[in-house]
């Protein structure tokens, strides 16, 4: 956008008493994430977006946002986190968890990056040197500069460590033109998060109350998923699924404005995630109730199984890939099952960690592996013992990859030796019990444990 008609924009949107914003103005943001290195490059950026920010109202009180973001590269929300409602008081003040937030996946891991509100409140007599407080941070105005063919005031930010970003903020508005902002990750690693106004646009009676509508029909809908906030996890539960495929069809009547794309994407991952899991129940069917075929595997330290030794005991096997990098949460929950195991091994629970690795085939890169292993479970401090498995024996319990599906895969067998609990992914987590549905099962499945419940 030239800089003359972003000028006439923002003067549009400043033409009310200050700092008010005119409901239907709409907002684009372009910004970029990029890794900082040591010497203090910037590289290349990892992750490219787009958000546009809707005035829904403003009053007294404060001003209505509506915003949805748009990602490219190094990961990306799901459909469902890329839109909301975000209300900025008259003080400036904005609930952080509200606002619009990127996605980025640095291979060893994801990371929310918060995106900040659409205006900084200053003073009503802003000036060079003026400081203030806000949320931990000190902010200063440091001078004046014209940006886009606008005067603003530059802003910066520092906590006890530092500077930690920079803003330009229009004069008249309020708004934010442009913002800078380290952003850290994978334990302190530096990247740089930019972005800047590209284009401001007042929206048409009609096309305003059709945003608003399309909102509002979003949000619904994901209300009714019971999604909390930011879920990393792209994937849906059963419930909630069936809950989208319900819903979609009035969705689709409601919105008719851009956002409808998002109902695209929904659709989508209706389409592909029930497929899923219908492959998933259909594998768990097969497998429940059924008595393994022999195998035998060893493991670090010399640990090692039969399957001559499940017979009599209940074993859990916990097959995952044990790598100590990428290492990326929840950590296929292994410290809840050093809690299980803890709780329940002098009863009789047997628990097995599986290392699920292709490289424990070739003895060239098996060594590799196996230090891995090692290092993770020095770092979890796990007591249970792990094997080592190329991949033979979890196709013998129904490798849930080949029906799409993601590890941990979670297997226990019971006394009679047969397969009691086929579970694939993480459990849902209990404060105080852990893994509640493990848990339970274990617990029913123990004799000792069976007992001390009808005493």
């Amino acid at each position: 956008m030239s800089p003359v008609f972003l000028t006439l924009a923002l003067s549009l949107v400043a033409a009310d008493v200050e700092p008010a914003l005119r409901p239907g103005v709409e907002l684009h943001y372009r910004g970029t994430v990029a890794k900082v290195e040591r010497d203090r490059t910037v590289e290349a950026a990892g992750k490219s977006f787009d958000v546009a920010i809707t005035v829904a109202a403003h009053d007294a009180e404060g001003t209505e946002y509506l915003w949805q973001t748009t990602e490219s590269g190094a990961g990306t929300f799901g459909w469902a986190e890329r839109f909301g409602r975000l209300q900025q008081s008259a003080d400036g003040t904005a609930p952080a968890a509200e606002g619009p937030a990127l996605l980025y996946d640095y291979g060893k891991g994801k990371h929310v990056v918060p995106l900040p509100a659409p205006r900084l409140k200053l003073s009503e007599k802003p000036e060079a040197g003026q400081k203030w407080d806000v949320d931990g941070l000190e902010l200063e105005i440091v001078r004046a500069q014209n940006a886009a063919g606008r005067a603003c005031w530059v802003v910066e930010l520092r906590n006890q460590f530092g500077l930690v970003g920079r803003a330009w903020v229009d004069q008249e508005s309020q708004v934010v033109l442009q913002r800078e902002a380290k952003v850290f990750m994978d334990q302190g690693t530096e990247y740089r998060l930019a972005l800047e106004l590209a284009d401001v646009e007042q929206l048409k009676a009609t096309d305003a109350a059709q945003r608003q509508a399309d909102f509002a029909a979003l949000l619904q809908l994901r209300d009714k998923l019971k999604r909390p906030a930011r879920t990393v996890d792209a994937k849906l539960s059963p419930a909630q699924l069936m809950t989208l495929a319900a819903a979609l069809p009035a969705a689709r009547e409601a919105i008719k404005g851009p956002t409808s794309r998002l109902l695209a994407e929904a659709d989508r991952d209706l389409k592909s995630q029930a497929g899923r899991t219908s492959a998933l129940d259909k594998l768990r069917a097969e497998q429940q109730g059924r008595e393994p075929a022999k195998f035998a595997v060893v493991g670090l330290d010399g640990a090692e199984l039969t399957s001559d030794e499940l017979a009599g005991a209940v074993t859990v096997l916990h097959f995952w890939d044990y790598r100590d990098e990428p290492l990326k949460e929840p950590y296929g929950q292994v410290g809840y099952l050093e809690f299980l195991y803890g709780k329940h091994k002098d009863a009789g629970l047997k628990l097995y960690g599986v290392a699920v690795d292709t490289r424990f085939a070739k003895p060239d890169t098996a060594r590799t592996a196996g230090v891995g292993v090692r290092k993770f479970k020095n770092f979890m401090n796990l007591s249970y013992p792990i094997l080592f498995d190329a991949g033979d024996l979890i196709r013998e319990f129904g490798d849930p990859r080949l029906q799409g599906g993601e590890l941990p895969l979670f297997v226990v067998i019971g006394p009679d030796g047969k397969i009691a609990h086929y579970k694939v992914g993480h459990y849902a987590v209990d404060r105080e019990a852990g893994l509640a549905q493990l848990n339970g099962v274990v617990k029913s499945l123990l004799p000792a444990e069976k007992t001390e419940a009808t005493k």
